[in-house]
């Protein structure tokens, strides 16, 4: 298995979450999230994946760069398509490419690390930053969206499962 296939359930399971809300829920700013809103959680998501596949042909990675497109933060049938187009362009990632990802500090003479890494290292942090935003996101929707229904290993880490099978 290839971590694009699964990269490629966490964002159905992504999906599925944003098709049951309304543009209005969807867009909420919620007091739990100190008026942030679920969908700004969804952009975020998004933009990290859009930005590790923009990037990867250039072999440079910068986060910092990333796009930061406020519709997807209002218009979930905007971000499920988008959802369903980085669905497919992962899979045409080439996992063991190369590439150098700066690092979110700055030194000092105002330059920043760079580090050493591959495409498949990249979904990897991709994917765990999604698992973590998903916990966020599963607050909000048992706190504010109740009839929302959610799977219960959304936005719980796979070593988590993993250890929780094993106590049963």
């Amino acid at each position: 298995m290839k971590i694009s296939d699964v990269t490629y359930k966490l964002l159905d399971q992504l999906i599925s979450v944003i098709r049951q809300m309304n543009t209005i829920d969807y867009s909420k700013p919620l007091p739990i999230y100190n008026g942030s809103s679920i969908g700004k959680h969804f952009r975020h998501i998004h933009d990290f994946y859009s930005c590790l596949i923009n990037c990867a042909s250039h072999g440079e990675i910068d986060y910092c760069n990333r796009n930061r497109d406020t519709n997807l933060e209002n218009n979930p049938s905007m971000i499920i398509e988008c959802f369903e187009n980085i669905k497919v362009q992962i899979r045409e990632l080439d996992e063991l490419q190369t590439v150098n990802v700066y690092g979110d500090i700055e030194y000092a003479d105002h330059t920043r690390p760079i580090c050493k890494s591959s495409i498949g290292r990249e979904l990897l942090y991709a994917y765990d930053h999604a698992v973590h935003h998903l916990a966020i996101v599963k607050l909000g929707i048992h706190a504010e969206f109740p009839g929302i229904e959610l799977d219960d290993s959304m936005g719980v880490a796979s070593s988590t499962l993993r250890y929780q099978q094993s106590l049963s």
